[in-house]
């Protein structure tokens, strides 16, 4: 399958669920999808970082095996689209790598005080940053001072989700 072409002509979920059956467990075929997430132009990045979040979601192992790579393209990628998506990959898996685990962490506090990413990129980097913590408990302290300072700023999606991880924070503190 030529998944530049077929990334080219539809964003429907549609055709991102076809693609992402095609690729399955298909090493080869998952990598050359990770490609275009790094290579590509932003249209045609962003709908192969969708493909990849939907590959890792019917295939677990997808994302076990790639989680590096996948936290090393959502470091490099300027595409906000592109980020959200490898973004959302990584709140069901997280590196291995300690130094990318560290620049994981970095890069996912930038996001969270970012004035100009989107609030579905700071809800999955808050979501990515509260399951590092549960990994690094100094990381907790944080990371709740963090969502409390943004939570004034955000939609209701954010504090949504910045509260219920606040709380889930707060009664492992105790």
């Amino acid at each position: 399958m030529d998944f530049i072409v077929a990334l080219s002509h539809d964003s429907r979920r549609l055709m991102i669920e076809t693609i992402a059956q095609a690729v399955g467990t298909n090493a080869q075929y998952f990598e050359e999808i990770l490609q275009i997430t790094r290579t590509a132009k932003d249209m045609k990045a962003s709908r192969a970082a969708r493909v990849i979040d939907m590959v890792c979601e019917n295939f677990p192992e997808m994302g076990n095996a790639y989680v590096n790579e996948i936290t090393q393209n959502l470091i490099d990628v300027k595409c906000s689209k592109t980020k959200r998506s490898l973004c959302r990959v990584l709140t069901r898996h997280l590196p291995d790598n300690e130094e990318l685990l560290g620049a994981l962490v970095h890069h996912g506090f930038d996001y969270l005080y970012s004035t100009t990413e989107p609030v579905a990129l700071k809800v999955y980097a808050m979501q990515v940053l509260f399951n590092v913590s549960e990994l690094i408990p100094e990381l907790k302290t944080e990371l709740i001072e963090a969502i409390e300072q943004e939570l004034p700023k955000n939609s209701v999606g954010f504090n949504s989700r910045g509260k219920m991880l606040l709380k889930k924070m707060r009664k492992s503190k105790i």
